[in-house]
């Protein structure tokens, strides 16, 4: 969404113009009965987006949580 309003990628963006273009999202999947997802870099932004009306949130980088469960799987199988 920041990329399409021209700027640059943000995880937590707080810029007016792009908060604002999320509400008609929300609008549309409440009357939907959709619920509304976004990927969070931490608990504090998908606190804050929960607040904002999102039901779905990451709480982390995904890829990090991966990676590390994946080192102590093998070092666990290494003994």
């Amino acid at each position: 969404l920041s990329i399409s309003l021209g700027y640059p990628p943000a995880q937590d963006s707080s810029h007016g113009e792009i908060l604002e273009a999320v509400q008609p999202v929300l609008r549309k999947c409440a009357e939907y009965k959709l619920i509304p997802g976004i990927a969070c870099p931490s608990g504090e932004v998908a606190r804050k987006r929960m607040q904002e009306g999102f039901r779905l949130v990451t709480a982390g980088p995904q890829m990090a949580w991966l990676t590390n469960a994946a080192r102590q799987a093998l070092a666990a199988a290494r003994g």
